[in-house]
């Protein structure tokens, strides 16, 4: 039994860096996307990709040792690092706690990052529609070429043709 909670830990503290190599990623994309530089947003995508297959893959792992470790106990039904905290060892539990702590507090921190490159993303994807809209205004009533090659009379409003960054 020692030896899959010895395992989960290993697993769980790689799982730590794993999110830490992401928070690094999403601070890169915020300073990508506030500096307007999309050749190095599109280049931090691929670190992104990278960091997320990881997680996916330690987060499966990391799963899989917990049920392992509550079977090994008598307990089928613990699916979750909290659930095995219970039922595990005192001196267990002292070495599960901090990683556990810490694995939460990396996780608050990477949702709050998503969280503001998604308004930052949001909120300049708006801007770019006023300001197309402010020049639709402004030219209002020209002839323009609508999506299939045909010519529309009068549109006085334009479209962001990709939404993609």
């Amino acid at each position: 039994m020692a030896g899959s909670i010895g395992e989960l830990i290993t697993r769980l503290v790689e799982s730590e860096r794993a999110m830490e190599e992401m928070t690094q990623a999403l601070a890169e994309e915020q300073r990508c996307i506030v500096g307007m530089d999309l050749p190095r947003l599109h280049e931090n995508e691929g670190r992104k990709e990278q960091a997320t297959a990881g997680l996916a893959r330690l987060q499966g792992l990391c799963s899989e040792l917990i049920r392992r470790a509550g079977t090994e106990l008598g307990h089928r039904e613990i699916h979750n690092l909290s659930a095995l905290i219970a039922v595990v060892a005192p001196v267990q539990q002292t070495e599960l706690q901090p990683v556990q702590q810490r694995q939460v507090r990396l996780a608050t921190a990477l949702e709050r990052q998503f969280g503001l490159n998604r308004t930052l993303l949001m909120n300049s994807i708006g801007m770019i529609q006023k300001s197309m809209t402010q020049f639709g205004r402004l030219l209002g009533g020209c002839d323009t070429y609508g999506v299939q090659g045909r010519i529309h009379n009068g549109r006085t409003t334009g479209t962001v043709l990709c939404r993609e960054l």
